[in-house]
């Protein structure tokens, strides 16, 4: 009979091998990136420099630099902060438009005239919230 040898356990490579680091002359320097890009380098897919108020492309193009971003945000912090934007400001009209169903119709006829008049929206409401409060505040409810 023959007998069969167990195979022999081989050791596990390393995770990773390091390699020597090159020596400081020979090493690129890091690339240094620009948190975004104006419209004008995004549109035409160049690296911009992201200088404010204007970037090397568009100096040397004379074109203007128009940045979607404000300077210390990424494009994903300004679609947030502009959505969140939004979403204030659809509140606010979904408040106003409850307040014009729901108020009686002189009070809804003032809320109009103060719009027409060029009032912002989130002035308008406070005003009308204000003038809420303090008419509750003069005529407290009865107590039975």
């Amino acid at each position: 009979m023959e007998q069969r040898q167990q195979p022999v356990p081989i050791a596990p490579a390393p995770l990773h091998v390091r390699r020597p680091d090159p020596p400081v002359e020979q090493r690129r320097p890091k690339r240094v990136t620009a948190k975004a890009a104006c419209s004008a380098c995004r549109e035409h897919k160049t690296k911009c420099t992201a200088e404010r108020p204007r970037c090397a492309e568009c100096v040397k193009l004379s074109m203007s630099c128009v940045y979607d971003t404000a300077e210390s945000e990424t494009p994903a912090q300004a679609v947030k902060r502009k959505y969140n934007t939004q979403q204030t400001q659809l509140s606010a009209y979904e408040d106003l438009f409850s307040m014009l169903v729901s108020s009686p119709e002189p009070v809804s006829l003032d809320i109009l005239r103060r719009m027409r008049q060029g009032g912002d929206v989130h002035a308008v409401l406070h005003d009308v919230r204000d003038g809420d409060l303090l008419l509750r505040l003069a005529h407290p409810p009865e107590r039975s």
